[in-house]
C-alpha cells in the first residue's frame, strides 16, 4: 500500500482571522453526550474551520482523517484509522496493520473487534474527526463505522465532516438523542457575520444596507461570500456587482471565481491553472510544473490574500486548493487543449518521481496515456505493490492499460500471475501461464533476459503445481527454473527454491528439501521479501517436527519471528504460520502452555491474514491440546473452525493431520464406527502404502486398532505396524517412527508379545530421550501404564509423568482468540522478567535492550501479561502481579 502522506493527519492551521460563531460552537458542545456528531453541507459552507473552532475550545485530544477518493478502499481506510490513533495508542492494532500493509483485509466481524475492542480499554477521551467523508461509500468501512458508532466507549467522540450524508443509521440516532448534527441552514452565514468576514478578514467596508444585500444574494453561502469580497475588492461600483450576481451556487461560484481568476496577473492565472493537477502542493512541485523558482514565495503569498488555498501544515509547507476553487481551475484548464494537459500530467509525475512518490505518479502517467512509461514503472515495482498495494488498486492501474500491451509485455504479465497465485485465483493464473507459455518455453537460444523471464515463468508455475499436489511436476519446473537463472536473480531463485523444497518435503526427500528450503530463506532475506521467508521457514519448521528434528524445528522458527518481527517494515501477518509451527514444536515437548501461546497467536495471525492453511495446522494443534486436557468440546470446536479455513482454500498437505485429529476426537468419545468412517473417506486404508501424506492416516488407524481392543484383525494391524516401522526406519522419519514404536508396542502387548512390546517401547523411550518428544506417551498414557505393570521401564515411567496442569481456555471462548485471552494460565519465565522490569519503571524499549529482544516480542509478552491477569494497563498489571505474589 503507498504510504499514507503525514499531513492527512495533521489537524488544518486556522488562519490568524476567522469568524468565530458561538452559536455553532454551543451546538457542538453538545455532542460530547452523543454517540456522533455530523456536519453536512455542500462545499464551500464553513464545515472545517468550524469544527477547527470548536477543537481549539475544548480540553481533550483531538484526531483528524482527511479523507480522499483513494481512501475508499477497506484496506487504505482502515490503515489511515489505525495510523491515527497511534499517536494516543503506539501499540494499537499492531497485528491488524501488518496484515493491511500486505493488502490483505480480514473479515467485517472480526476487522471491527480488533480495531474496536482496544478503544473500550482505552479509558482516554478523545475527539476523532473524519473530514471529507463523502468520498466513503464503501459498505466494509461504512459498516466499521456504524459499529464504532454503536460500541465505542462514551468519552470516544466520533465526528464526521461530509457534502452529503452518509449510508449511516441517522434517523435512528436522530430518534435516541444519539446525533448531534449542523447542517447547511445552520452554517449560513447571518448579516452580522458576514459583515465580520468582509470588515475583518477581507477589509473590505460596505453599508449595512449592501452587506445583507449580499447575504441574501449568496445565501450566507462563505465561498460566495469569499468570492464575493475577493471580487469587490477595489470596486468603485460594489452595489452593481452585487446586483449583476446570477442566482445559484454553480452560476454564481463560476461568476465570482471568473471575476477573481481575471482580476489576478497573468503569471498568478499561470501559476494557478497549471498547478490546479495536483492534489497536495509544495514549493518543488510547482516550480517543476510551472518552471519559475519562487513557488515557496508565491503559495505563501497566495495564502495570505485568501485565494482559496488553504495550508496542511504550520510550517506552510504543503498546500491545496480548497475544493470548489481547484474544480473551476482545472475545468477551465481543460479549455486549453489536450496536449496541453497531457503535458502537464507527465511534468507531475516526474516531479512526484524526483521525491520518491512512485505510487502517486502513476496517476499522473495514466491521466496522460503514457502506458510505456506506466508499464515501466509496474515492471519494476510489481512485486513490492504485490506484497504491499490492495489487490483492487493494483488491478484498477492494470484494467487502465489496454490490454494489447498488457500481454505485450511478459514481465509484467508475470507480475499479475503471483498476484493472482497469492490470491489464490487459480483460473486466471492457469490463464496467464498458458498465454505465456508458448513465448517463453519454446526450445531455441534466449538471450538473459528471456533467460530470467522464462526461469521466472518455471518458478510461478511450479508453485502452483506444488499447491495443486502435483509434486513431481512442480519440482520438474523448479529445477528447470535454477537451471536458468544460475543464481542471476535472487527473487526468482528464492520462489523457485521455495516450490522445490515444498514438493521435495512432500516426496519424502529430507535432505533436498532442506537444502532447498534453506536456500530460499537465505534468497528472501537477502532480497527483503518477507512472505516467501516466512513460507519456507514454517514449510522448514513442520519437516523437522516430521522428521523428529524438534531442536531444529524451534531454533529455525525462533529466529525467523525475532528476524521479522525486528524488520523495519513490520512483519506480514502471515508470520502466523511460523508461530503455529513453533507451537507444534511446544506441544510435542509437552510444555502446553507454551504450545497455547504460540498455536494462538499463529491462529490470530492466520484469521487476519487469511492464510488457511497455518490457520488449519494451527487449529489441528490447538484441537490436540483441547483433548490431552480432556476439553473435548472446544476441541471439537477447533475442528470444526479448520473444515471452515480448510473449504476456503488450503493445500490438500494440511488434511491428513486435520482427519487424524478428527478420527482421534471420534476414538476419544467412544464413537469407533464414525472414526472408521473418517479414516475410509479420507481413501487411506490398513492396505495402503506408507508415504509421507498416508503416514499420519496410517498411524491413525492404528490408534483405532488399540482403542477397539480386539485382535480380531490383528494380523492385518500388526502386518501394518512393521510397514509403517520400515517407512519410518528407510526414510529416517523419527516423528512416524516413534509413533508407530508406541502404538506396535502397545498392539504387541494386548497380543501377548510382552518380548518385542518392551523392545519396541525401550527403542522409543531412546529416541525420544534424544530427539525431545515426550507428547506421545501422555497421549498412550493409560494403555502404557498398563504394560509399566508388567515391563519394567524407568524411562518410560519418567515420560508418563505429565507437567503441572494448566488450564487451556474454556469451551466457551472462541479458539479464535489471541493470547492476550488466556485468563488463568501462568506467566512464563520470560513474561514474569517483562513484569519485574515494567515494575521497576522500565519502558518497553529499556527492556528490549535490557533483554536482547525486540520491541515486538516486548509487545507481545505484554499482552499475553495483560491476558493472563485480566487487566488493560501496566499499573493494573503490576498491581494485580502484587496482589498473586508474583513480584
Amino acid at each position: 500500500m503507498p504510504p499514507l502522506v503525514w499531513t492527512k493527519f495533521k489537524i488544518p492551521p486556522l488562519r490568524a482571522k476567522s469568524v468565530l460563531r458561538p452559536r455553532l460552537l454551543d451546538n457542538l458542545n453538545r455532542g460530547l453526550a452523543s454517540r456522533l456528531i455530523l456536519i453536512s453541507a455542500p462545499a464551500g459552507f464553513g464545515k472545517t474551520t468550524t469544527m477547527i473552532q470548536w477543537l481549539q475550545s475544548q480540553p481533550l485530544p483531538a484526531l483528524w482523517v482527511a479523507l480522499e477518493e483513494t481512501d475508499d478502499d477497506p484496506i487504505r481506510f482502515f490503515s489511515a484509522w489505525i495510523t491515527c490513533l497511534r499517536q494516543i495508542i503506539p501499540s494499537y492494532s499492531d497485528d491488524l496493520l501488518q496484515v493491511l500493509l500486505s493488502a490483505q483485509l480480514p473479515a467485517g466481524d472480526l476487522l471491527s473487534a480488533e480495531l474496536i475492542n482496544p478503544l473500550i480499554q482505552l479509558n482516554q477521551p478523545a475527539i476523532l474527526v473524519l473530514d471529507d467523508f463523502q468520498h466513503i461509500q464503501d459498505r466494509s468501512i461504512l459498516r466499521f463505522i456504524q459499529d464504532a458508532i454503536a460500541y465505542l466507549p462514551s468519552e470516544f467522540h466520533l465526528a464526521i465532516l461530509t457534502r452529503e450524508d452518509p449510508a449511516l443509521p441517522l434517523a435512528r440516532l436522530r430518534s435516541q438523542n444519539e446525533l448531534v448534527e449542523i447542517r447547511t441552514n445552520d452554517l449560513r452565514f447571518d448579516p452580522t457575520e458576514s459583515g465580520q468576514l468582509l470588515t475583518e478578514i477581507l477589509n473590505i467596508s460596505l453599508e449595512p444596507s449592501l452587506v445583507t444585500a449580499l447575504t441574501e444574494r449568496t445565501e450566507g453561502w462563505a465561498a460566495g461570500l469569499q468570492l464575493a469580497g475577493l471580487s469587490l475588492q477595489g470596486s468603485l461600483q460594489p452595489a452593481d456587482l452585487i446586483q449583476d450576481m446570477a442566482a445559484g451556487k454553480r452560476f454564481m461560484l463560476n461568476y465570482l471565481a471568473e471575476e477573481v481568476l481575471n482580476k489576478q496577473p497573468p503569471d498568478i492565472q499561470d501559476f494557478l491553472l497549471k498547478t490546479s493537477l495536483l492534489t497536495t502542493l509544495n514549493a518543488e512541485r510547482c516550480n517543476l510544473l510551472t518552471g519559475r523558482e519562487d513557488s515557496a514565495e508565491l503559495l505563501e503569498k497566495l495564502d495570505k490574500s485568501n485565494l482559496f488555498i488553504q495550508p496542511l501544515d504550520e510550517q506552510l509547507r504543503f498546500y491545496r486548493f480548497h475544493a470548489l476553487f481547484a474544480e473551476l481551475l482545472r475545468n477551465r484548464l481543460n479549455r486549453q487543449g489536450e496536449e496541453e494537459v497531457r503535458n502537464l500530467h507527465l511534468r507531475a509525475a516526474q516531479a512526484l518521481l524526483a521525491e520518491g512518490l512512485v505510487t502517486e505518479s502513476l496517476s499522473h502517467f495514466l491521466a496522460a496515456k503514457d502506458y510505456p512509461a506506466v508499464v515501466a514503472l509496474l515492471e519494476n515495482h510489481i512485486w513490492e505493490w504485490i506484497n504491499h498495494m490492495p489487490a483492487a488498486q493494483l488491478e484498477g492501474v492494470l484494467s487502465q492499460i489496454p490490454p494489447e500491451i498488457q500481454f505485450s509485455h511478459p514481465r509484467l504479465l508475470l507480475g499479475l500471475g503471483w498476484l493472482y497465485l497469492l490470491q489464490g485465483n487459480f483460473p486466471r493464473l492457469a490463464g496467464i501461464l498458458q498465454s505465456l507459455e508458448s513465448r517463453l518455453v519454446e526450445n531455441k537460444p534466449v538471450s538473459d533476459d528471456l533467460a530470467l523471464l522464462r526461469a521466472e515463468f518455471l518458478a510461478l508455475q511450479a508453485n502452483l503445481l506444488q499447491v495443486q499436489q502435483k509434486f513431481d511436476q512442480a519440482i520438474q519446473s523448479a529445477r528447470q527454473s535454477l537451471a536458468l537463472i544460475e543464481r542471476k536473480n535472487d527473487r526468482i531463485a528464492s520462489l523457485a527454491f521455495l516450490a522445490l523444497g515444498g514438493g521435495l518435503r512432500q516426496k519424502g526427500d529430507y535432505e533436498e528439501a532442506r537444502t532447498a528450503l534453506e536456500n530460499a530463506i537465505q534468497l528472501s532475506r537477502s532480497n527483503d521479501d518477507p512472505v516467501t521467508d516466512i513460507l519456507a521457514v514454517s514449510h522448514l519448521t513442520l519437516m523437522a517436527l516430521e522428521y523428529g528434528q524438534l531442536e531444529m524445528a524451534a531454533r529455525v522458527a525462533q529466529a525467523a519471528i525475532q528476524h521479522l518481527e525486528q524488520h523495519p517494515n513490520g512483519y506480514p501477518a502471515v508470520l502466523g504460520a511460523v508461530y503455529g509451527a513453533l507451537g507444534w514444536v511446544y506441544y510435542h515437548r509437552n510444555q502446553p502452555e507454551l504450545a497455547a501461546q504460540f498455536i494462538l497467536r499463529g491462529i490470530h495471525l492466520a484469521e487476519l491474514s487469511g492464510h488457511n492453511a497455518s490457520a488449519v495446522y494451527s487449529l489441528a494443534g490447538m484441537a490436540r491440546l483441547h483433548i490431552a486436557r480432556g476439553d473435548l468440546d472446544a476441541a471439537r470446536q477447533c475442528l470444526q473452525q479448520a473444515d471452515q479455513f480448510f473449504q476456503k482454500g488450503a493445500p490438500g498437505w494440511v488434511l491428513p493431520e486435520l482427519i487424524s485429529c478428527k478420527s482421534r476426537l471420534a476414538i476419544i468419545e467412544g464413537n469407533w464406527m464414525e472414526a472408521e468412517a473418517i479414516l475410509t473417506a479420507s481413501g487411506v486404508t490398513p492396505d495402503s502404502a506408507p508415504t509421507p501424506y498416508s503416514e499420519p492416516l496410517l498411524i491413525a488407524w492404528l490408534r483405532l486398532a488399540i482403542a477397539q481392543d480386539t485382535l480380531e484383525t490383528g494380523h492385518a494391524i500388526l502386518e501394518l505396524v512393521q510397514r509403517v516401522l520400515e517407512f519410518a526406519r528407510t526414510s529416517r522419519r523419527n516423528y512416524t517412527l516413534l509413533q508407530a514404536l508406541v502404538a506396535g508396542a502397545i498392539l504387541y502387548f494386548k497380543n501377548g508379545d510382552t518380548n518385542q512390546a518392551g523392545q519396541w517401547l525401550e527403542e522409543a523411550v531412546q529416541l525420544a530421550a534424544s530427539s525431545g518428544y515426550h507428547s506421545i506417551f501422555l497421549e498412550h498414557r493409560q494403555d502404557l501404564l498398563l504394560i509399566l505393570k508388567t515391563i519394567h521401564s524407568p524411562g518410560l515411567e519418567a515420560l508418563l509423568t505429565p507437567s503441572d496442569e494448566i488450564p487451556l481456555p474454556s469451551p466457551s471462548q472462541s479458539p479464535l482468540t489471541s493470547a492476550k485471552n488466556l485468563t488463568g494460565i501462568a506467566l512464563t519465565e520470560r513474561e514474569l522478567e517483562v513484569l519485574h522490569l515494567l515494575a521497576q519503571g522500565y519502558t518497553y524499549n529499556q527492556i528490549a535492550e535490557h533483554l536482547v529482544i525486540s520491541l515486538n516480542t516486548v509487545r507481545f509478552h505484554v499482552k499475553g501479561i495483560y491476558g493472563k491477569l485480566g487487566v488493560t494497563k501496566v499499573n493494573q498489571a503490576i498491581a494485580e502481579a502484587r496482589r498473586q505474589s508474583l513480584i
